[in-house]
């Protein structure tokens, strides 16, 4: 199934994720890909069928086929000329590794481009990352500076080691030691510990740490976080977590514990049943109610799949204590073409009464499959049955003569999963972009794998589900 989601309110991400999303999807033939270098976007005045030409991304590859610029301009309607407002360029090492990337923006001022942020990468052991360092122009002195650094070892085994976080010191600028995590294996490599420690009067402390058991077959089973008390140099319990799988190792309960005197409390509990099909048919989320002393029901959700096990309906529902039953809360709601991909996606909330809709989006497609146009639309108005926001893209590219070899589907795998460390190791067969969108289709974070190991740093992402996408295939990834 392919997910073609879009939805952000910020065109330029909206046009960056659909670059993402399908720059090493598309082909025309078995001897042709599309090489997306163009989207054009437009903007529906409202209550209206009326769209006007707002904006343009443009896009330039190198002889590898790998992105190396992006302009976007915008449509001044008065004039019917392009202005610009921001350009991104990206830089490469011999093995197709991205080792620099700086955006800037145009100043009508001075009618030329102003640095605004730079990035740049190292690698070991061919495409591991190494050193990730993030820059922003200071115009008053002229020069880059510090943001954000992280350094990344790697065991025998090539896992992640440890990383560390670090800070501009824009007084020496210098960067000074933040964050450290550590990760310890066991002799299956499976991670079950993972330690916080904090830069502190030049030496390491410790803050947290995770520790995990697993099955025979690499499933987690048992997760307990605890704290560093200083004072006495030990490890304080605060949460546990235990998980419970079916035969074919699909989750069947998440259960939550709090640390209270000296014995572990059960907090709340997710539990989720399947169809025969191994898609999930309900998840149902509880809370331990302390008036009961018992656990109640708090948030369910019901799936619904077409022929080809399409998830078609996610509805949502709370539980109302008063009258001890669900209520309706939410639906999104996805039809498919016979490709399996996504035609419609609907965000729709409960008034009390009816169905509302929220927003949404629509894609339509060639005659060989492949996306040329998409539509989004958002802030409902209910007296007047109209979006207030609706926004529209299209695609243009440039078809481009390849081997079979070399449009064939990326397959990609991923581990740790659930996401402990906030660090994902992804194994792609070649290189290829990726993009992670929590369930609604909206897009979380984006980039690009080298064929082999890459670790991908999960930050500032809230724990949930969410679905990764590489190529043509995507899969669902739990971050806790």
């Amino acid at each position: 199934m392919k997910m073609i989601l879009f939805y952000s309110m910020d065109i330029r991400k909206f046009v960056s994720s659909l670059l993402v999303a399908f720059v090493f999807a598309f082909s025309f033939s078995a001897n042709a890909t599309c090489r997306f270098d163009t989207v054009m976007s437009y903007q529906y005045l409202p209550a209206t069928a009326i769209k006007e030409l707002t904006g343009r991304q443009i896009f330039t590859t190198n002889a590898s086929g790998l992105y190396t610029s992006s302009l976007y301009q915008n449509w001044n309607a008065s004039t019917s000329t392009w202005t610009n407002s921001s350009y991104e360029t990206k830089s490469y090492d011999a093995s197709g590794n991205q080792i620099g990337r700086i955006g800037r923006t145009w100043s009508t001022v001075t009618a030329s481009w102003v640095n605004t942020m730079r990035d740049t990468y190292a690698y070991v052991l061919g495409n591991r990352l190494s050193n990730r360092e993030s820059y922003t122009w200071n115009s008053g002195t002229n020069n880059w500076a510090g943001t954000q650094k992280y350094t990344y070892t790697y065991n025998a085994n090539n896992l992640l080691a440890d990383y560390i976080s670090y800070s501009w010191n824009s007084g020496s600028s210098i960067w000074t030691q933040q964050t450290k995590t550590i990760n310890n294996y066991d002799a299956n490599n499976d991670l079950y510990q993972v330690i916080d420690q904090i830069w502190n009067a030049g030496s390491w402390s410790n803050t947290n740490k995770r520790s995990s058991l697993f099955s025979a077959t690499h499933k987690e089973l048992e997760r307990v976080t605890s704290t560093w008390i200083s004072m006495s140099s030990t490890w304080q319990n605060v949460n546990k977590y235990t998980y419970a799988y079916n035969a074919s190792d699909l989750p069947t309960a998440t259960s939550t514990y709090g640390w209270s005197s000296s014995v572990w409390n059960l907090q709340s509990r997710i539990t989720n049943t399947y169809n025969a099909a191994l898609k999930v048919s309900t998840t149902l989320t509880e809370q331990y109610d302390n008036t009961l002393m018992a656990m109640r029901n708090n948030y369910k959700h019901t799936y619904s799949y077409d022929a080809n096990n399409n998830e078609t309906i996610d509805w949502g529902e709370t539980w109302d204590v008063a009258s001890a039953s669900f209520k309706n809360d939410m639906k999104l709601l996805r039809t498919y073409n016979l490709n399996n991909d996504i035609l419609t996606f609907l965000q729709q909330t409960w008034n009390g009464t009816v169905w509302v809709n929220v927003s949404g989006n629509t894609n339509g497609y060639n005659t060989d499959g492949q996306l040329i146009n998409w539509e989004y639309y958002n802030s409902w108005n209910v007296a007047g049955s109209y979006y207030a926001v609706r926004s529209y893209g299209e695609y243009l590219c440039t078809l481009i003569n390849v081997g079979i070899d070399d449009v064939a589907t990326s397959t990609f795998s991923m581990y740790p999963n659930p996401v402990i460390a906030n660090v994902v190791t992804m194994n792609s067969a070649e290189h290829a972009a990726y993009s992670l969108s929590d369930l609604t289709g909206k897009l979380i974070q984006s980039g690009d794998l080298n064929a082999g190991e890459n670790q991908i740093q999960l930050n500032g992402i809230s724990s949930g589900v969410y679905l990764m996408k590489v190529g043509q295939q995507t899969q669902k990834i739990i971050v806790q």
